[in-house]
C-alpha cells in the first residue's frame, strides 16, 4: 500500500498556465523570461517545490499550481 494519496498525481487538481514561444527558438530573452518566472514562483508560492511545477521547451513555458490563489497571482503578473 502506498502512503501517497491518489489525488497527489491527479492532473485535474492542478491549475495550468502556458506561455507560448512565438518563434520556437532558444533566445536569451525567452530563457531570461523563464528564469524570472522561476524566481517569481520561489518568492511568491508557499512550498513552491510541493505546490507548483514548471518546465520549458522551445515551444512553451508551462507552470502548474496546486492552488487557485497561486494561478491567479501568476496570471496577474505574467499574462
Amino acid at each position: 500500500m502506498n502512503d501517497i494519496p491518489d489525488t497527489w498525481w491527479d492532473d485535474s487538481r492542478w491549475y495550468e498556465f502556458i506561455i507560448e514561444n512565438a518563434d520556437g527558438t532558444w533566445t536569451d530573452e525567452y530563457i531570461n523570461r523563464y528564469k524570472n518566472i522561476v524566481e517569481w514562483v520561489y518568492s511568491n508560492v508557499d512550498g513552491s517545490y510541493k505546490h507548483s511545477r514548471w518546465t520549458i521547451t522551445k515551444e512553451f513555458i508551462k507552470v502548474k499550481f496546486r492552488y487557485e490563489r497561486d494561478i491567479l497571482l501568476f496570471t496577474l503578473r505574467w499574462s
